[in-house]
């Protein structure tokens, strides 16, 4: 009975703790920014955990679909409170604790969902679809924070750079076709040039 108990206070604390487990940065066309064991440049992922807490990933799944947010599954793996992990979405289906994370499935660069799910099929975090240029991520900053932007260099497995940092421009008016003419308003909190 200890055990049993002991059991679902660790998955309970595992739970609550995972809502401090953000997607941190992403790149879908990384053409020089970092290779991966096999000598390619495979497209990336950083996890951040900004609690105070080690999380346990065991169970835990990615995708680049809310049809299936099970796409790929963690090994029993962890990340350390203030830490980050940084996973290859390059199709080659690693997912061996203590050696390089590759994930079943890649980005196009045109943008697709990323997806974090935790083992009771919750969603823990996601990204929409971004387009990114060769080389640029999409992350957030500070790390862990709702406030996301392009970054013009990358900064896998390590906080991201202020200097680099360029916010996600706001419209006035959704993307679509309009039959009529109307004034459309950019905003963001960095310099828009036209």
């Amino acid at each position: 009975m200890k055990q049993l108990l002991f059991l679902l206070m660790l998955v309970i604390t595992n739970v609550l703790c995972a809502q401090s487990l953000y997607i941190n940065e992403i790149m879908s066309a990384n053409e020089t920014s970092l290779l991966d064991e096999d000598g390619d440049y495979s497209d990336w992922i950083e996890i951040y955990n900004a609690s105070s807490s080690t999380i346990y990933l065991n169970d835990f799944h990615l995708s680049d679909g809310f049809s299936d947010i099970e796409k790929w599954m963690f090994p029993d793996i962890s990340i350390p409170a203030g830490e980050f992990l940084v996973v290859f979405l390059s199709g080659k289906d690693r997912s061996v604790a203590g050696n390089e994370l590759h994930t079943n499935f890649k980005l196009r660069s045109t943008g697709e969902y990323v997806i974090l799910s935790n083992q009771l099929g919750l969603i823990i975090d996601h990204f929409l679809p971004v387009l990114l240029e060769k080389d640029h991520s999409y992350g957030r900053l500070p790390d862990g924070t709702n406030t996301v932007g392009y970054l013009t260099n990358a900064t896998p497995g390590s906080t991201n750079n202020t200097t680099d940092f360029v916010q996600f421009i706001d419209f006035s008016q959704p993307q679509g076709f309009y039959p009529n003419s109307f004034h459309l308003e950019l905003s963001c909190d960095d310099t828009i040039y036209y």
